[in-house]
This record gives C-alpha cells, structure tokens and sequence, in this order.
C-alpha cells in the first residue's frame, strides 16, 4: 500500500506493485472452476465455500493467502503476522473481482501496530492499536499483469481501520474507494 495526497486527504490505496504488499502479490492464487453444484465437493475445495458461483457471469474462483509481509501507514509499518484472505469470484465480463459470499472477500484480521498510539510501548492496552483493512471499493484484478509477473495486478482500496480505547469505535485512515 502506498499513502498519497489527494485534495487534501490522506487516502490509503493499495496496489500489487510489490511483492510483500498486498497479500503477497496473489502467491497462492488458487483458480477453480465455477459450477453451482456445491454440495459433495471434495474437501480440499472448501477454501471455495465463499465463491459466488450462482452469480451470473462468474467463470471461475480466487482465494488468495497472505501469511507475511507488510504495508505501512504513513511512516508506520504494520508487520502481517496473521493470514490475510483475500476471495471471490472471476467475472467473464469485468476485472473486478465479484464479491465474495457473506461478505467475505476480505475477511476483518486486526493486525497489531507496534509501538501503539505513540511509537513506543508504555501503558498496554491504552496505547495499543490495531489496524484492520477494510475494502473501501471495488477490487480490480489484471490477470495478464499477475502471469506477466510485471505491471499492477491487484488493485485494493482499503480504509484501515485503527482500534485503541482512546481513539473510538470510527477511526479510519484511507479514503472510500
């Protein structure tokens, strides 16, 4: 994710532009095919549970695992240290990923921010803080640049959502999309 002026405001966008920073670049795209038969599917497919195959247009599924890496906010860097999911489904007529079932594509994973409120860890939990990425807009994909290893293959706009008990139930940096 990289951190840009815009009109003012900070806005948080991120971009496939390197490898350890949106969900590791898709490391471990996995494609299944889309067939609206669910049930009996072997469970080695339940990775695809959230897949919208009923979605009209919808040819095919990515699940995508971010295990490590990092983004920054601002100067702040925010160590990924749990798994990340980023899901749903590959339309036939857009390059934006269709979203995924239940709201799922991508699931809330509050990471810790080190250093908390200041940058320096006196009084756990009041300077504690959490950021949890939360999608502020559609989700683009771009195939072509993904197996060209070259280029932006995902394009992700987050909000992240910062979690403290001084700051609020709504603090957020990034933008709506």
């Amino acid at each position: 994710m990289s951190r840009r002026q815009t009109s003012g405001r900070s806005r948080v966008v991120g971009a496939a532009r390197s490898s350890a920073a949106v969900l590791g670049a898709l490391a471990s795209l996995l494609i299944a095919g889309a067939s609206s038969a669910r049930a009996g599917l072997p469970r080695e497919f339940a990775a695809f549970d959230d897949c919208p195959v009923d979605t009209r247009g919808v040819v095919g599924c990515v699940v995508s695992y971010a295990t490590s890496g990092e983004f920054h906010l601002g100067k702040r860097t925010v160590p990924i240290d749990k798994t990340i999911v980023l899901q749903g489904g590959l339309s036939e007529s857009s390059p934006d990923l269709v979203p995924a079932l239940n709201g799922a594509t991508l699931p809330r994973t509050s990471l810790r921010l080190p250093g908390g409120l200041i940058g320096v860890e006196l009084l756990p939990p009041l300077t504690e803080v959490t950021a949890t990425a939360e999608l502020a807009g559609p989700v683009s994909l771009n195939l072509n640049d993904f197996f060209a290893r070259s280029g932006t293959a995902v394009s992700l706009p987050l909000a992240v959502k910062l979690d403290n008990p001084s700051l609020g139930g709504s603090c957020y940096v990034g933008s709506s999309g």
